[in-house]
């Protein structure tokens, strides 16, 4: 009888197992239904990614080689027989004056059982799907319109100017862009539904933001200042609290980071304080720089999608849900006071998000509109947007640009902003002459074991020079 118990008692408990695995395969089934435009963009632009990726063989320069480098100087201390607090003070220095997370994402690869180059690689990939995913759910959240987060995320990632930095590979500004996405998707999810869960998640995004590169900071303290004003004057100081809580316990891994690289992090200012000195002070050299960025910006950028920018700013509507994305606008502001060289797009990716979105808010209201005018002029939009996509990123290779290619090559398309070696088009399917050279050198020394070159170079064009 009691066999007999037990395995009526079996089959029972394989039964709920069953309805369990059903419901969650269920539920699972009903969200891909759901969101089977988004992932239908989502797999459109990851795969473009990938394959761009894997026919590209750009060597890294400048600091997108350091970057890189600073990660195998991690791995080599966290594998080394050294005390374990020697190991925690490498994870939080490894990577000089800029926050540590992008060397940990990196090393966590090159620790797996992954080729060297696919280890170099898997970093950006993962934060590219970041961005894609954070981005999307930020408009959807502010609108409460899974269309707009829809457009926003194509009209983002097909940018030229977005384009040629997420292809540098080891360069921090593309990570930082998608933390930050990150970052103001979970507080605007916090600020619609405040709960201790919500704003431990919000702070511990913000928290991996400024881990991210130092200007995390400077872009999310505005949208933090923001949503602690607007709890103030509401008087709902309780939810201030917990929002402040949040925050405060996520930045812990932060401050550890920021305090001892504080004083280098100041010399460095005046440094470039002094090196730039010519460029002025004051009002002077804001404007300067602020001119340089809207340059630049407009290097990157289409001018019909500049115009129909500036059309979405009255768009009040929603422009009033748009107050989180548009906190980077003073944070662009104070950048524009710092003195260094420079100003260039990648420094102010977060401006072209909120440029996104207020376009996509635009391009969503006209489609719903009876007008076949409207939906025709937005048709026409997508279309050029795809075929900018195209022609920036695959032409000309792997795939031939058209005869009219003069029309492709002006400023207008935004494809300015390209810089070889350095921020890159379509990819370079050959190996830079030296950097050839030198691995058949190397692979013609006879060794008992393969041997681990590391190389940083310094020149677009990987001249033989350029390595000693």
């Amino acid at each position: 009888m009691q066999g007999e118990a037990g395995r009526a008692g079996s089959v029972k408990w394989a039964g709920l197992k069953n309805l369990g695995s059903i419901s969650i395969l269920l539920r699972l089934k009903s969200c891909a239904a759901g969101e089977w435009p988004f992932l239908a963009l989502f797999c459109f632009f990851l795969f473009s990614y990938v394959i761009w990726i894997c026919l590209d063989r750009t060597v890294p320069i400048w600091d997108s080689s350091a970057h890189l480098l600073y990660s195998y100087d991690l791995k080599d201390a966290l594998t080394a027989p050294i005390p374990l607090e020697e190991k925690l003070h490498a994870l939080f220095t490894c990577s000089g004056w800029y926050p540590p997370l992008f060397n940990w994402v990196h090393c966590l690869f090159l620790m797996c059982p992954t080729p060297r180059n696919v280890a170099d690689d898997l970093p950006r990939v993962v934060f590219f799907a970041i961005g894609l995913i954070s981005l999307y759910k930020l408009g959807r959240q502010l609108f409460n319109d899974a269309a707009a987060g829809l457009v926003a995320m194509a009209i983002f990632f097909a940018l030229p100017g977005v384009c040629g930095i997420s292809h540098a590979r080891g360069l921090l500004d593309m990570p930082l862009a998608s933390m930050y996405f990150l970052a103001l998707w979970l507080i605007a999810r916090w600020s619609a539904a405040p709960s201790w869960a919500n704003a431990l998640l919000a702070g511990c995004a913000i928290g991996l933001a400024c881990l991210t590169k130092q200007m995390g900071a400077i872009f999310l303290g505005p949208a933090v200042f923001l949503v602690l004003i607007q709890r103030l004057f509401a008087r709902d100081f309780g939810k201030a609290i917990q929002f402040s809580c949040g925050v405060a316990l996520a930045s812990i891994p932060y401050l550890i980071w920021l305090l001892p690289h504080l004083d280098a992090i100041t010399k460095k200012l005046v440094l470039d304080h002094e090196l730039f000195a010519s460029r002025g002070s004051g009002f002077s050299l804001w404007f300067a720089n602020f001119q340089l960025y809207l340059q630049h910006l407009s290097d990157c950028t289409p001018v019909p999608l500049s115009v129909l920018f500036l059309i979405s700013l009255f768009n009040f509507p929603a422009q009033r849900k748009l107050w989180l994305p548009a906190s980077a606008l003073p944070a662009f502001m104070i950048l524009c006071i710092l003195p260094w060289g420079t100003s260039q797009v990648r420094y102010v990716l977060p401006i072209l998000g909120y440029l996104a979105l207020s376009t996509a808010a635009l391009l969503v209201r006209a489609w719903r509109t009876t007008s076949p005018l409207l939906k025709a002029l937005d048709v026409l939009f997508g279309l050029s947007l795809l075929t900018i996509y195209f022609v920036f990123n695959f032409t000309p290779y792997p795939f031939p640009r058209p005869p009219q290619r003069g029309i492709f090559d002006a400023q207008y398309y935004g494809f300015a902003c390209s810089r070889p070696g350095a921020l890159p088009s379509e990819p370079n399917p050959e190996q830079p002459v030296a950097y050839n050279w030198l691995l058949a050198r190397v692979q013609s020394e006879k060794l008992n074991r393969p041997g681990v070159m590391r190389v940083a170079v310094y020149t677009p064009n990987c001249a033989l020079t350029s390595i000693e």
